[in-house]
Formats: C-alpha cells, structure tokens, sequence
C-alpha cells in the first residue's frame, strides 16, 4: 500500500487500547516465565550465540564454541545482539533466565511498534494490535525469542525506523523540518545491521517506506 493512500482519518492507537493489550501481554509474559529456564535447559543456538557475545569481550579468547578453518573463534561484524545477551547473562547465571527474559522484552517491543506501524499505516486501532499480539504468539517467532536468539532486536530497530518514517508520512512534514527523525531513522537501521545478520532481510522494507515518503512529498511539490 503506498503511504500517499493512507486513510489519514483513521484513529491512532488509544491509550485505553494498550492498556488492554499490555494485560493481555502481561497474562502471556506470566505463563511464559514459569518455563522460561527449562524445555530445554540450554538451546544450542542460545550457546553460541552467548559465545560470540563473550569474544567480543574477549577478542584474544583461544577457545570457543565457534571455531573456523583457521583455528580463531568465529568473529561477527553484527555483534550487538549477542554482546547485548552476554553482558545480561551474569543476571542469573548459570541459569539462562537473564538472556531469554531480555529477549522476551524486546519481542514485546517488536509486538508492540509492529502494531504502531500498522496503525500509522492507516490500519484500524484494534487490528492493529490484534496483528501484532498475533505475531507475538507466531511459532517460528516465539521459538526465536525463547531460545535467546538476538533476532527480536534486529525487528524491533527496524520497525523503530519504519514508525518513524510512517509518521513523517502521514504527519506530511516537510524535510527541512524533519532531520532529527530521519537521522534517528538511519541511527536505528544501523543498529539492527549491527545486531544481528538478518537485518540486511528487513532495509528494503526502510527504504520502500522511505521511497513512498519521498514519492508523497514530490507529488505535494508539484501540486503547489
């Protein structure tokens, strides 16, 4: 849907709406923590990718769960996620408890800016929240986060991006009024690059979010 369609008398997301939400995600986040340590105790994806957190601690590390062909410990460029993940996980070590309750919070967050999106995309206020409670409880999702894995930040930073360049759309604020958004845009796809490598999936949503603002401001232009 290009944004210059956008049904702008849609109503935003009320605050009674995330009240609501946010008991229905509370009610889940309970039952979730009363296995969140166990089934099983420790998944292999979760092991390495708290390894490649602590080699990034410990650059000169000769061991390690990820070793390559030349005998160093696998070193990633998208370090953020798993650094975020090692620095919590003394929290409640040996127990796994820090790193997939730190994920827990930032699938909330991808839930809760993934239904922000929808609703600045012109999508209907309880829709929109059901759309991302939905994707909250989706399987391959809900594996992700319980295994600790760093792929609900990467979404979380991107859809940060794509709210704030569906509001400048939907604001129509011109671009000499809108760098600080358009740079905390960019600081935010920067940040899911940096997470983890799967964020290379989710730019060229950013950037047909951006071409569809861009196209909307020139088709403002030319009516004056």
């Amino acid at each position: 849907t290009n944004t210059a369609n956008i049904d702008r008398n849609v109503s935003p997301i009320s605050g009674r709406m995330w009240s609501v939400a946010a008991v229905v995600v509370a009610a889940i986040l309970a039952v979730q923590l009363l296995t969140i340590t166990k089934g099983p105790n420790l998944h292999e994806d979760e092991t390495e990718d708290l390894d490649l957190g602590r080699t990034v601690l410990d650059p000169h590390t000769d061991w390690s769960v990820s070793i390559m062909e030349s005998g160093q410990p696998l070193a990633l460029v998208n370090y953020l996620g798993c650094l975020l993940q090692e620095l919590v996980r003394p929290v409640a070590s040996p127990s796994p408890f820090g790193p997939r309750f730190t994920s827990m919070v930032g699938a909330i967050l991808t839930a809760a800016l993934l239904a922000q999106w929808f609703s600045l995309l012109g999508t209907p206020p309880w829709m929109a929240l059901a759309l991302g409670l939905l994707f909250f409880l989706d399987p391959i999702f809900f594996g992700s986060y319980r295994q600790a894995r760093p792929d609900c930040w990467v979404l979380s930073s991107a859809l940060g991006a794509l709210c704030i360049l569906a509001r400048l759309a939907r604001d129509r604020r011109p671009v000499r009024e809108s760098t600080r958004a358009l740079l905390s845009a960019g600081a935010l796809c920067v940040v899911a690059l940096f997470s983890w490598p799967s964020a290379a999936l989710l730019m060229p949503m950013v950037l047909w979010q951006a071409a569809s603002r861009s196209e909307e401001h020139t088709s403002e232009l030319q009516s004056l």
